[in-house]
């Protein structure tokens, strides 16, 4: 989203719509994003908060980006980590001082900033240009908070200090300097002053490194920190300094904002004088971004030649690795760098070392050096042949660095800022940021040529699998290629890494102020289910007590179910996917190509086969339950119908999450859909607490079930309203002398959707009366055990606890040298977090909720109340982050040093000094056994 200073009005927004327009046919590019943030400070002359909430809704963590936040305890560690060692008790020392400067942060925000935030409504002007006086007013409001945020981070490093001796204060003013750098960096100065830069040690920390490999980064770029923090500064003052510039010049100029007003961009007059207004912002915008820019390209020379210097100072691999990482971080021409070398359909994976072409370019691309050091030192590899070998790596490295450098040099010289004027100048001579990527432009010529270099890197790398391959006459040899595989298999990333990181970049430039994607993510279920789990069948039997005698029967008859399922109902399932297999190969064609002609199975029989499939599921898991019904005692049967309805659930959940027509990605705040029914069925009750908890649930069992069904027949009428509407085009295609003047049909999709809604309603309030009746019998000590099983189950990456934090409770359970008393602290920690943890869980909930309500986007105080939630979203965000760190600190207090070494989360809160890989250490320290 962006903001615009006093033009909230129709000129940005006419503006910003029409280069919208332009833009969203072209995202294939490499620079699109880098071109889209730019176009939007060059379209419009500064950014404007005025249309930010009111001081209360200030009271996030965070400053809704317009203010460097304060640093997380992570942040800390980071950077007193790259230059100092420290203990675990000295990080329970500086745990007690971070937590008072955010005492203090958090004073400031909810006084000083709260006011500024509010202060920016000022600055609206209805669609006109600000007064200046104002807006001078503003950017000195925003130093001076600035400074205030600079003063309680020397004050923190400061108390710090006081832990270290006095030969360590020089590094420790390089940590200073390398939150200085981030602080320059955030918020709106660092969108105006150091558009396209990078801070070398944050590549650093992305690499695999030992402590002496760190410790020669740490002295490589000793004398960039100096000049760069320097730089930095510059860059971000002058962008703050810039605002006020184009104000003073706009208002020379006579420029009011309300020239444009009501104007119809379609006509060619109209969009003239956009076009001519364009060039006068870029006029304007590079008469003022002169020292901005001069700071900025300092920046981009001085980590050009740093990165391009390291090969004297650095092992040549490690050099390599990091001009990679630098390069990838541009985000412009980089792609190519990181495409796959060998695509899979290029490949006859039938052939003798195809699988080491495909899977040895994935691994060395991702992971570099761990691939090196495996041919260097594998016993597969004999030494006549590891020394040939090295005479490869060799000549690829010089062809590589030479090649990387090339990309560097090219980097340097492109300026963000004149590609934005070049694509501007397309769109006011009526093209488009697609004739952009062709265009004889110096800014593009110069991407062309990273886009070039990278495409030779792709196929060096190539050539370097292929003479590996050769040379270990893996096409002759399919065993010795097995082998390979199977040792290269553990420094191969997951094969959805790509994905991920895809989604999560795609996602937060969709939504932004979210920076874990995975909030939103709903899991999608297949239509229709497995057999009935063995697990279900274990947990009966292990109820039975004294009843066990009957375990024997119990499992027979689940045997004899699978044979059933098998004879039965895996036909009906194969009919399913084959008729809908015809629908949509039909609409495919052949070889790919789009087929004109109607497919030969309807909508109508994939549902009906997917209806008959599902019910053929339901009588045969209903006859399991009732059969060990009538065999169980009667007490143990309000066990058998819970587990029974458990089931008539899970069946009834089949596509939800999977919408027809929608992207599997589609952000859905409902979560996973969940089976209240098979957690309550799981929680850790005595007999006596089951029987009267599964007995009192019983209507609330039934209306349940029978919501989850209904919603399941709304989702296959909705899927066949989807493929219906395919279908009836298709056939008005091919029954038409003229397929383009086919008139529109109207679709099925709003009623169906229409009436899925009003289902969805009504199984949410089905499942809050279900949870309440629960929480009524449930005893309650185990009230939190229920709460927090939900939540993992609806949105595990937020009632999910922190990786760190849930390995070390689980190596905790495990831990037999406890001594009582801190048995009895660490209860109460794990018991005050499992709360903190669900109920911040809840209104992060409530606030990712609020903001995806669009029919709230449309008038200020919309806008207003969205952004009260994004920031109070932030806010928790931030706050759990730091809580999940507090309790490790706790946790490491209690626990004596022997007992702190054996898990690698608590070891994780030292410096990471060690010659173990910085972000992979691990000591092999048993942990006791109980």
């Amino acid at each position: 989203m962006v903001f615009y200073l006093g033009f909230s009005g129709s000129l940005s927004q006419s503006a910003l719509r029409a280069l919208c327009l332009t833009y969203s046919s072209s995202r294939g590019y490499d620079m699109i994003g880098q071109l889209t943030a730019l176009l939007r400070l060059v379209c419009v002359p500064v950014v404007s908060l005025s249309m930010l909430f009111p001081a209360s809704a200030a009271s996030a963590q965070g400053t809704m980006g317009q203010l460097p936040g304060p640093m997380s305890s992570e942040e800390l560690h980071q950077h007193l980590g790259r230059f100092l060692e420290f203990d675990i008790d000295e990080a329970l020392l500086m745990g007690a001082l971070h937590a008072a400067y955010l005492v203090e942060f958090k004073e400031l925000r909810e006084g000083r900033i709260a006011a500024f935030l509010e202060s920016a409504q000022d600055l609206d002007n209805g669609g006109a240009m600000p007064d200046i006086r104002k807006v001078r007013k503003f950017v000195d409001q925003q130093a001076a908070i600035q400074t205030a945020i600079r003063k309680l981070d020397d004050r923190l490093f400061s108390q710090v200090g006081e832990l270290f001796s006095a030969e360590d204060m020089f590094q420790l003013e390089r940590a200073r300097n390398s939150r200085a750098r981030i602080r320059a960096r955030s918020g709106l100065t660092a969108q105006m002053g150091l558009m396209g830069t990078q801070d070398l040690w944050m590549i650093v920390d992305q690499l695999e490194l030992t402590g002496e490999q760190r410790q020669a980064f740490s002295q490589a770029l000793l004398p960039w920190e100096d000049r760069s923090t320097v730089l930095s500064k510059q860059a971000a003052k002058a962008g703050s300094s810039m605002m006020v510039k184009m104000v003073e010049k706009f208002d020379e100029l006579g420029f009011t904002g309300e020239e444009f007003s009501d104007m119809d961009y379609s006509d060619p007059e109209n969009a003239q004088k956009l076009r001519e207004l364009m060039m006068t912002i870029q006029q304007v915008f590079m008469e003022v971004q002169a020292e901005s820019g001069e700071a900025v390209a300092k920046i981009r020379r001085l980590n050009s030649r740093t990165s391009r210097d390291l090969d004297g100072l650095l092992d040549p691999w490690l050099a390599r690795s990091f001009k990679d990482q630098y390069l990838a971080g541009t985000g412009i021409g980089a792609g190519a760098m990181f495409s796959d070398g060998f695509e899979e359909e290029s490949i006859d994976f039938d052939q003798p070392g195809s699988l080491f072409l495909f899977q040895g370019d994935k691994s060395f691309k991702y992971q570099p050096l761990r691939f090196v050091d495996f041919f260097r030192s594998s016993a597969l590899i004999d030494p006549e042949d590891r020394q040939a070998i090295e005479v490869l790596f060799q000549a690829y490295l010089q062809s590589d660095h030479a090649l990387l450098d090339e990309s560097i040099k090219l980097h340097e010289e492109i300026d963000p800022t004149m590609m934005g004027f070049e694509a501007m100048t397309a769109m006011g001579e009526e093209g488009s940021l697609e004739d952009l990527g062709a265009a004889e432009t110096p800014m593009m010529k110069l991407v062309r040529g990273l886009q070039e270099s990278g495409q030779r890197r792709v196929e060096l790398r190539s050539q370097l699998m292929l003479d590996l391959a050769q040379l270990l006459e893996l096409r002759s040899d399919l065993k010795r290629e097995g082998e390979l595989l199977k040792q290269l298999k553990s420094i191969t990333p997951d094969e959805d890494v790509e994905d991920r990181m895809f989604f999560a970049s795609g996602f937060s430039s969709a939504m932004p102020g979210l920076t874990d994607p995975t909030l939103f993510i709903s899991t999608p279920q297949p239509w229709i289910v497995d057999p009935l789990d063995r697990a279900v069948i274990d947990r009966l039997v292990e109820r039975l007590g004294e009843e066990d005698w009957l375990k024997p029967v119990i499992e027979t008859m689940h045997q004899d179910y699978l044979v059933e399922w098998q004879d039965r109902i895996t036909p009906l399932i194969t009919s399913q996917q084959r008729a809908l297999s015809e629908l949509y190969s039909g609409a495919k064609g052949v070889d790919g190509v789009p087929s004109m002609s109607p497919p030969t199975v309807t909508p109508s029989t994939v549902s009906a086969r997917l209806r008959a499939a599902i019910e053929a599921i339901r009588i045969a898991d209903i006859e399991l339950f009732d059969s060990i019904s009538t065999m169980v005692p009667d007490d143990l049967r309000p066990t058998i119908e819970l587990e029974r309805n458990a089931r008539l659930i899970e069946i009834a959940l089949g596509g939800a999450g999977q919408q027809p027509g929608m992207s599997l990605s589609e952000p859905s705040i409902l979560g996973t859909p969940v089976n209240l029914l098979e957690i309550v069925a799981t929680l850790e009750l005595t007999p006596e607490q089951r029987t009267e908890v599964f007995r009192g649930i019983d209507s609330e069992q039934d209306s349940l079930v029978a919501a989850r069904r209904a919603l399941q027949e709304s989702w296959i009428e909705y899927a066949q309203a989807d493929q219906q509407d395919q279908f009836d085009y298709l056939v008005s295609q091919a029954n038409s002398d003229d397929p383009g003047s086919v008139d529109v049909i109207p679709s099925r999709l709003p009623a169906a959707s229409q009436e899925m809604t009003g289902l969805t309603e009504a199984t949410s309030a089905s499942e809050k009366a279900f949870m309440a009746r629960v929480l009524e019998l449930l005893p309650t000590e185990s009230h939190g055990e229920f709460r927090r099983s939900v939540g993992i189950a609806r949105h595990p990456a937020i009632y999910g606890y922190d990786d760190d934090l849930d390995s070390t409770f689980e190596l905790l359970d495990r831990m037999s040298s406890l001594r009582a008393e801190q048995l009895a602290e660490l209860e109460v920690m794990r018991s005050e977090f499992e709360q903190l943890w669900s109920e911040s869980g809840d209104r992060l909930v409530d606030c990712l909720g609020r903001m995806q309500q669009p029919q709230g986007m449309s008038d200020r105080q919309g806008w207003q109340d969205y952004m009260k939630a994004q920031m109070e979203q932030e806010q928790l965000a931030f706050d759990r982050r730091e809580h999940a760190r507090q309790g490790l600190l706790m946790i490491a207090g209690t626990l004596d040093a022997e007992q702190r070494r054996r898990i690698p989360a608590l070891r994780k809160l030292a410096s990471q000094a060690s010659s173990a890989p910085y972000n992979q250490r691990r000591v092999d320290v048993p942990v006791d056994q109980p």
